[in-house]
């Protein structure tokens, strides 16, 4: 009677116990499925998270970019004005040289003319 209450015992312990570690199975499928889909939701909002900050860095960049490229132009326009201003200046005195040197030249030969208009008469 002992080994048929031992046998009985036995067996329902070995049921018990597939029992349990069925449910754990189904438990820690569960988890496993919800950590699955917590970490995929957390990878998404990180990817999106990151997207945003890539377009913030970026449009930052192109702000820095347009500002010196701003400045780099507004400098290049200063000297570009500067060197006009000179070369206009240059040129203005040697217009107004060459137009005193051709003065003095035409009143040499007006001169010159003169003279030898009076040596005749």
């Amino acid at each position: 009677h002992a080994q048929m209450l031992q046998e009985e015992l036995d067996k329902w312990r070995k049921q018990h116990i597939e029992q349990l570690s069925n449910q754990m199975k189904e438990v820690r499928g569960g988890l496993d499925s919800k950590l699955i889909s917590d970490l995929e939701a957390a990878r998404e909002e990180y990817r999106e998270k990151l997207t945003l900050s890539l377009e913030k860095c970026r449009a930052e960049a192109k702000t820095r970019r347009d500002e010196r490229i701003a400045k780099e132009t507004e400098e290049l326009t200063e000297k570009t004005e500067e060197s006009l201003a000179t070369v206009r200046r240059d040129s203005t005195l040697k217009l107004q040289q060459q137009i005193g040197a051709e003065r003095e030249r035409l009143k040499q030969r007006m001169e010159d003319t003169r003279e030898v208009h009076q040596k005749k008469y």
